[in-house]
């Protein structure tokens, strides 16, 4: 029985694996029909990001090959457009500027992904230079400003997954300044909001994994408030995960429990 419980499972996980890759496959074609019919140079570099982002999760070179055809592309208009009048140049450089940060970070994504920080944060650095000069020009936007809270998170995780904990807090505590002020600026869009939960949580992981419960649980209450309030179903249920698991760690299984069954209830809705 238990021979034909596990062909069973490996059929399913299989099953799986391949309906993921012709999905994957079937975006990619649409992906591809669409960039070859693009006429602006802005949709093609919008969408090299895309085919990046299916990529990432077939083939990672190939994900960073077209990560940096956009950054290529992006360098290629800014460096056109030199010579155009500037009222132009200003209504472009916002949107290029934000699309070469955010594959400067995905690079830098890939290879946290692969453990490998020392290129990461060289890539998350990078992306944070061109955030900043972003905000520079139009500071009056919030276009930068997100870009640079993303960069100090990732960064942040770097520094976490390094075991480096107070760097990783001080980085969080930066993205969460930023966070804020973006919320002030633009409270309706939210945008603000979600940061914060997001810095909240990874200052709670942060907490966690050096066993200090009591504040690890401080900031993941703040973060689930957070998201209690956009209604954000998915991030409650990590929160609820996160909780669940400091709780059992502390010994408390009934409190571990409750929190584990929030998390299954609220997976069963999505």
């Amino acid at each position: 029985m238990k021979k034909y419980v596990k062909i069973y499972f490996i059929s399913l996980i299989s099953l799986m694996f391949v309906q993921t890759i012709n999905g994957q496959k079937v975006k990619l074609d649409s992906l591809w029909e669409k960039h070859q019919q693009a006429t602006n140079d802005t949709t093609r570099i919008k969408l090299f990001i895309e085919i990046g982002e299916v990529h990432k999760n077939i083939n990672i070179d190939s994900a960073m090959f077209y990560y940096q055809k956009a950054i290529d592309l992006t360098d290629e208009v800014l460096d056109g457009n030199k010579n155009n009048e500037k009222s132009y140049i200003d209504s472009v450089r916002n949107t290029l500027l934000s699309l070469k940060g955010t594959s400067l970070r995905y690079i830098g994504n890939v290879f946290l992904k692969q453990s490998d920080y020392d290129k990461a944060l060289i890539y998350y650095q990078k992306a944070m230079k061109v955030f900043e000069d972003l905000d520079k020009f139009l500071p009056e936007q919030i276009d930068g400003k997100i870009g640079m809270s993303l960069c100090y998170n990732n960064i942040g995780s770097v520094h976490y997954s390094q075991g480096s904990y107070t760097k990783a807090i001080d980085d969080y505590l930066e993205s969460l300044k930023i966070n804020e002020e973006i919320e002030k600026m633009r409270p309706n869009l939210h945008e603000g909001k979600k940061g914060i939960a997001k810095c909240y949580t990874n200052i709670g992981n942060v907490y966690s994994s050096q066993n200090k419960y009591e504040k690890a649980l401080e900031y993941y209450f703040l973060g689930l408030k957070i998201r209690e309030e956009l209604g954000d179903k998915k991030g409650m249920s990590y929160c609820y995960m996160n909780i669940n698991s400091v709780y059992h760690n502390m010994g408390e299984y009934d409190k571990a429990l409750e929190y584990y069954m929030k998390a299954v209830k609220i997976d069963e809705e999505l």
